[in-house]
């Protein structure tokens, strides 16, 4: 699935405002939200047994952040004056980036699962990876075996030259402190000692001086952001050929989850089989603490996290319309969004050493059930939503219908070919397109 901005939804949650001078009544002008800088952070207990902050910047401009140095200043009593406590900037200075590396492990960070994703970076040919003598990528590279400060230096220094490469790395870094540290959009220290609360600022840092305050967060040491759940998770009976053995979800967003949206990085998305949830004390309106205990007792068996990064979401559902399809016209209030479309992975490779053993992806029938769960700043996940079930079936696989009086037409005899849509599931039964 196409990876989308994780800011498309902050934009929808937070007020920018834009001075006016006095002057004539004339056409409103749209404000440029791509030099929006958003700011958020939050407050953990280290494995040092600290309290530390994180504090992570981020801009819907694709060029915004480019090029541009910070300065972070914390004022640790209340009325307290303010005290810069670090510049930054990105670097792939080693020294530096040891120094974020054990900075990010304090967090808490998976800083092997980082090691892993700047391999898969640097095996890219275009970036650092090794071709065969026809030419042909072999999808290892020369830093496979390097330690991950050396892949994360490799990985920083490509981005700083090439655009493509920066918003790969992007991609991933919202997972990892260390790589967002290193890109120059991140910060993080042990906060002094104190009560608090605690008020750290984000400024612009040009020629050496402070150039104003862009962002401004406040923290309480000890006191984190417990997120919580999701809302209802529905299937998007989309019947078009695309979907063939292809489910594609989407969920609501309930107003205490919308109030804490900027410290969501986006969702992780749980599948488990129809037949052995139930039989194991999952059901479809299973309670949280069910599918909490299901999860501690058959997840790591039986229970796939769909999504390997937290995956965005473009739209706010209320639990009253995250299901309003509308299927009978194209004017409906929105038949087709989805945030996710699950195809059990197919066609892709199961094990790296072997790339012509590769999933079957889901057989026509086959029932599941989902549940998502918000991640936060650091990766941690909140509640789990209410389960959801999804059906995988077939789809015709017609040519040149993406429009028209055709389409229309197929997709208004694909509904009424069922009669009606199953109450759970949402999708045709076996045998219908």
């Amino acid at each position: 699935m196409k990876t989308l901005s994780y800011l498309l939804l902050g934009l929808l949650l937070i007020s920018v405002s834009f001075a006016q001078g006095p002057g004539p009544v004339g056409p409103t002008q749209a404000p440029n939200l791509d030099d929006t800088i958003m700011t958020s952070g939050l407050t953990t207990v280290g494995q040092d047994g600290q309290n530390w902050a994180y504090l992570i910047w981020r801009s819907p401009g694709s060029q915004t952040l480019n090029g541009r140095s910070f300065a972070v200043y914390l004022q640790s009593t209340p009325n307290g004056s303010f005290s810069k406590v670090g510049i930054v900037s990105p670097t792939a200075d080693i020294t530096t980036l040891q120094l974020l590396l054990a900075r990010a492990a304090n967090l808490g960070a998976d800083n092997a699962a980082l090691d892993q994703d700047l391999r898969d970076l640097l095996r890219k040919k275009a970036w650092a990876g090794n071709k065969d003598a026809n030419g042909i990528a072999t999808n290892t590279s020369p830093f496979d075996s390097k330690p991950v400060v050396q892949k994360l230096s490799a990985v920083v220094a490509r981005a700083l030259q090439h655009a493509d490469a920066m918003a790969a790395a992007r991609s991933v870094s919202h997972v990892h402190p260390a790589l967002r540290m290193a890109l120059g959009s991140a910060w993080a220290a042990a906060l002094p000692a104190g009560a608090g609360p605690m008020v750290v600022e984000l400024r612009e840092w040009t020629g050496g001086a402070d150039g104003g305050v862009i962002g401004r967060v406040q923290l309480t040491p000890g006191q984190g952001v417990s997120l919580t759940a999701p809302g209802r998770i529905v299937q998007v009976p989309h019947l078009k050929p695309k979907s063939d053995l292809t489910i594609h979800l989407r969920w609501a967003i309930p107003d205490p989850l919308r109030r804490q949206q900027l410290h969501v990085l986006g969702f992780h998305l749980y599948r488990v089989d129809k037949g052995y949830a139930e039989a194991n004390g999952m059901p479809l309106n299973a309670s949280p603490a069910q599918i909490e205990t299901f999860v501690s007792n058959f997840g790591a068996l039986a229970m796939d996290r769909v999504t390997t990064t937290p995956a965005p979401i473009t739209k706010l559902y209320s639990s009253s319309d995250v299901d309003d399809f509308d299927l009978f016209t194209s004017a409906g209030p929105d038949p087709d969004t989805s945030f996710y479309s699950d195809d059990a992975n197919r066609d892709q490779p199961i094990t790296e050493g072997d790339l012509n053993n590769r999933y079957g992806g889901f057989s026509a029938g086959s029932r599941w059930y989902y549940f998502t769960r918000a991640v936060d700043l650091l990766g941690r996940t909140g509640p789990p939503s209410s389960i959801g079930e999804g059906h995988h079936t077939h789809r015709l696989r017609l040519t040149k219908l993406s429009g028209g009086w055709l389409a229309d037409l197929y997709r208004r005899l694909s509904y009424a070919s069922c009669g009606q849509f199953e109450s759970q599931c949402l999708v045709c039964g076996d045998g219908h397109p």
